[in-house]
């Protein structure tokens, strides 16, 4: 959900998951994928939520289509 409504993936609910695991492989800071993820997942669930996403209070704002809205 976050990776779509910030543009970086075409599906939000991609079939291909391998597909969708390289392409956030390639977005991930090489020496920590793993608290990548976990940042990414925490988030999703705080403020990227799905419905209504709390926009205004994103860190990710300046840089989402979807909160500049």
């Amino acid at each position: 959900r976050v990776l779509y409504r910030l543009r970086l993936v075409d599906d939000p609910k991609p079939d291909d998951a391998e597909a969708t695991r390289a392409e956030l492989e390639s977005l991930a800071p090489k020496a920590k994928p793993f608290e990548f993820a976990e940042l990414l997942t925490a988030h999703a669930r705080a403020v990227c939520v799905p419905g209504t996403p709390d926009c205004p209070h994103c860190v990710l704002k300046g840089e989402c289509p979807t909160g500049q809205e």
